[in-house]
């Protein structure tokens, strides 16, 4: 029987209280440097929100697509778009649901500590509790992703809340009916969670928990392959555009031989890949040497099947989102495993002069091994005025003065709120014009097909991507960001070059862009072509 003394209920909630204001201050000052730095308007740190808004406001209409005139399928996330689409209308909606899910991430983690961490002296175990959550929050970076707008602070809330349904199950606390809910909602967030889903079910295999392990995967099978049906009815391909880009599928299919490339740029690419290598060895060497029970280890040897699926598979970089869901379950098991010791720490009578220690000792290797996630917050503002001097200057033209269907390369805030259709030479939003790419990117005959169906005479691409087009088109000019390449975080590129199929679209367009440019803000310019000038 436990005779460790409890906290009182303010003091218990006092870390978590903390916590969140330090959340929130943060996410505070960092919307303010963004519309200062933005001339009073809020934009995201990537042009990808807006995709999932654009999306979102056609679902709202009754279809499913970033143009109202075709279906497509951009969106990794399945549940995301549809969150959006009751608030559509406001660009503010995904940071306000971002705060939102990122003090349910903290709340999540602050219940973890609270269940699991140990020591008889409670103003020690409150400031270890908020040390730790403070902690989590610059490593698990949580504020960069609130500021991408995108899903990852939602998928990251659910695989914390999984994460915490496996530990609670490991002390026969947990809710299997919660447990199994989440594991199949976890992968319609982004369907990377498949790999943190499937290890809950290897766990709940190893468990024996046969009832749990059927439900489970026939829900994932029920929810994931009926969205699939979705879209293969609607004459698409079984996953969205993003994932088959990601994955690196094309007309022939899933190539196996991605995984082997994959897994060997995991080990030898990003530091994330080896951190998580580093970690996925330690759950191992736990689940096979440790005398904890034999629930720990399953959990153990489950955690790092996940990282094993993502080394195979999953992601990096791209503001830190891709791979953050696995190492943010990578630090709840560590910290599970650790909390006993943690606790043992502070057994010693000068509990104050261990908790300095502990506390300089934990700061200074999570800093150190977490520095990038630290360093992206110093980078926020810049990325976000990247988006909003390119993107949303783009969106500007297209929808306040060239009024037409337009052709990118970068779909996202071009389409968000404009009537008229964008086409995706890319292919992210156009399954056509995806296919065309992958197997004749250097023809033209195919793209002038693409648009002259769409009725498309204007493009705004960078031309590196698209060496045919540049090569027989009339280059109008370009759109440049007047800033060095430290700064440059968001765009893949500086410069956007804008071309017309032909004289008379290239006279249309300048005599617009001519009126656009005297708008432009500080620090963006466009420079017509020498032709151009010469009229």
């Amino acid at each position: 029987m436990n005779s460790v003394s409890r906290p009182g209920s303010f003091q218990r909630v006092l870390p978590f209280l903390l916590a969140g204001m330090f959340f929130l201050g943060i996410a505070a000052l960092e919307t303010g440097l963004i519309l200062a730095g933005n001339n009073g308007m809020f934009i995201y740190t990537l042009d990808d929100p807006y995709i999932h808004l654009a999306l979102a406001e056609n679902i709202m209409d009754g279809h499913y697509g970033v143009n109202a005139q075709e279906f497509s399928a951009p969106s990794s996330s399945i549940i995301w778009p549809f969150l959006l689409a009751p608030l559509s209308g406001s660009h503010w909606t995904p940071l306000l649901l971002n705060l939102l899910f990122g003090l349910g991430v903290l709340y999540f983690v602050w219940r973890l500590l609270d269940d699991g961490l140990v020591i008889d002296n409670n103003p020690i175990r409150t400031a270890v509790m908020t040390l730790l959550l403070g902690l989590f929050v610059l490593c698990s970076n949580l504020i960069g992703l609130v500021f991408t707008g995108m899903e990852h602070v939602l998928q990251v809330l659910l695989v914390t809340a999984l994460a915490r349904e496996l530990i609670r199950d490991t002390r026969d606390r947990g809710s299997r009916t919660w447990l199994t809910a989440l594991i199949i909602i976890a992968p319609l967030v982004r369907y990377e969670n498949m790999a943190v889903s499937g290890a809950a079910v290897l766990y709940l295999l190893l468990r024996r928990q046969w009832r749990a392990v059927l439900l489970s995967t026939a829900g994932m099978g029920l929810t994931l392959g009926g969205f699939a049906f979705f879209l293969v009815h609607a004459g698409h391909r079984v996953f969205p555009t993003s994932v088959v880009l990601k994955l690196g599928e094309t007309q022939s299919g899933f190539l196996p031989g991605e995984v082997i490339n994959h897994l060997k740029y995991s080990l030898a690419g990003p530091p994330q890949g080896m951190l998580l290598v580093t970690g996925m060895l330690i759950l191992l060497g736990y689940a096979l040497l440790s005398d904890r029970s034999s629930r720990d280890r399953a959990l153990a040897a489950a955690g790092a099947a996940a990282i094993a699926a993502h080394l195979a598979i999953g992601g990096y970089g791209w503001y830190h989102r891709y791979e953050i869901y696995i190492w943010v379950f990578l630090l709840l098991l560590l910290g599970h495993m650790a909390a006993p010791a943690v606790a043992a720490l502070f057994t010693h009578e000068r509990k104050n002069r261990v908790f300095w220690k502990f506390a300089l000792l934990v700061s200074a290797g999570g800093c150190l091994v977490c520095s990038e996630y630290i360093w992206d917050l110093s980078t926020i503002p810049y990325a976000s005025n990247n988006i909003y001097e390119q993107h949303y200057q783009m969106h500007r033209f297209a929808v306040d003065y060239y009024k037409r269907p337009v052709a990118v390369n970068d779909i996202g805030y071009v389409t968000y709120k404009n009537p008229n259709y964008v086409l995706d030479l890319w292919g992210l939003s156009s399954l056509s014009a995806l296919t065309t790419r992958l197997e004749n990117s250097n023809d033209l005959r195919y793209t002038n097909e693409l648009l002259r169906s769409r009725n498309v005479r204007l493009a705004m691409i960078y031309p590196r991507w698209f060496t045919a087009i540049t090569k027989e088109w009339i280059k109008v000019g370009e759109l440049v960001i007047d800033m060095d390449e430290n700064r440059k975080i968001g765009p893949a590129e500086r410069s956007v070059s804008f071309f017309a199929v032909d004289e008379s679209a290239a006279e249309e367009a300048v005599s617009l862009l001519h009126r656009f440019e005297k708008t432009l803000p500080r620090g963006t310019v466009f420079i017509f072509s020498d032709r151009e000038q010469d009229r």
